[in-house]
């Protein structure tokens, strides 16, 4: 069963007044009481939006509820743009689950994340009370070795030394869009810490780390690193896999990434999965 009705939702901001966070409900059976149901998130990545890359092929393709949602300053949910902002945008996943379980009686069972959403849904997971409640965690293209990021620096400080920022051109949803990378933005940026992984992810969730072997923005083998993490836990199991020829955003790998995740979830539901390497005596294509 996949989605039969999109809802648009407004969510009012808590720490940011005249914010309200721009999101789409999937539902799979409309007619049911939202009370009780368990529902995926889906989460976006840097100059990203609730329906880029994968993420609206996917919410449609899920076996069950799902919100995917803009967080501040991208598309269209308000608010200012930051590098280095992963504490507003946990503020931002927050209040999206506050949303969803107090006024529509939701249980967060499941998280996608792709890129910076993914290192913001590796923090949620490991801090939030509802955290060891989910059951399947998604990591699409997380970066560990946020201090890397220092090799940009390269690109980004004559525009800075110049004019106190540099300015990052993007096109997000058809639109031109300039985000502004200030000084000191890098260095918080390689400052956020991922090491909590190791210690603090739960342990009955199964993590999922899909990652292309041609990423031009992180190196692949931060997903080695994930797996070394993660895979030493029980029952939680974790599972990789390693996408040939993908970049960063899986430009033409979509249906790729979408069909291991379904995959794999249903593994999950169905006490069928084993971690290790996705796809373990599938012969595929050689």
């Amino acid at each position: 069963m996949t989605s039969k009705k999109t809802t648009r939702y407004y969510v009012p901001h808590p720490q940011e007044a005249g914010c309200s966070i721009a999101g789409d409900l999937e539902q799979v059976d409309p007619e049911l009481p939202t009370q009780g149901r368990k529902i995926a998130l889906i989460l976006h990545g840097v100059l990203g939006h609730k329906d880029y890359l994968f993420q609206k092929r996917l919410a449609k393709l899920l076996p069950m509820d799902s919100f995917r949602f803009d967080f501040r300053g991208n598309h269209e949910t308000p608010g200012n743009w930051n590098m280095a902002g992963f504490e507003e945008d946990l503020q931002d996943l927050s209040a999206v689950v506050a949303f969803l379980t107090s006024q529509l009686g939701y249980s967060i069972d499941m998280l996608v994340g792709h890129s910076r959403g993914s290192i913001v849904a590796f923090k949620w997971i490991c801090t939030a009370p509802e955290g060891p409640r989910v059951s399947a965690f998604v990591n699409v293209a997380g970066r560990y070795r946020m201090e890397r990021v220092r090799k940009r620096l390269t690109i980004y400080q004559p525009a800075i030394d110049e004019q106190g920022y540099y300015e990052w051109k993007a096109r997000v949803a058809g639109k031109e869009k300039i985000a502004k990378i200030y000084g000191g933005d890098v260095e918080r940026f390689a400052a956020w810490d991922t090491s909590f992984v190791w210690d603090q992810f739960p342990q009955r969730t199964h993590a999922l780390t899909i990652q292309g072997l041609v990423d031009e923005i992180l190196p692949p083998y931060d997903a080695f690193i994930y797996a070394r993490a993660l895979s030493t836990r029980s029952p939680g199991t974790h599972t990789l896999h390693m996408v040939e020829d993908a970049d960063h955003n899986f430009t033409g790998k979509s249906d790729d990434v979408n069909d291991a995740i379904v995959e794999w979830l249903v593994q999950v539901r169905n006490g069928t999965v084993k971690g290790g390497i996705h796809g373990t005596g599938v012969r595929g294509k050689l």
